[in-house]
């Protein structure tokens, strides 16, 4: 699969399941959905960057150095949480290619 066909499955999906919050939902949720969003960029980007690797290598890539930095945030409830969204949206993208 070529990293701009990947790229477009991933934005595809961003659109449909990641839209933008809406200013009426909770703090916890506008937050949360921004940080899903950013990690559905943020993956968008890796792969587009690295175009002869397959793209789930480079999500499961992003998802473990995520998870790396959620684990030692551990003091700091706010970055674990951002670094927890992103590995969960992540996993969520990565199901789109197996």
């Amino acid at each position: 699969m070529y990293a701009s066909d990947a790229a477009s499955i991933i934005l595809k999906y961003a659109e449909m399941y990641l839209f933008p919050p809406a200013f009426s939902w909770s703090k916890y949720e506008f937050k949360k959905r921004s940080y899903q969003q950013w990690a559905a960029n943020e993956i968008v980007e890796r792969v587009l960057d690295n175009p002869f690797d397959p793209p789930l290598d480079t999500i499961e890539n992003f998802m473990f150095e995520m998870y790396i930095y959620a684990c030692y945030s551990d003091e700091d409830e706010h970055r674990t949480f951002i670094f927890q969204t992103a590995v969960e949206t992540a996993e969520e993208l990565a199901l789109l290619f197996v």
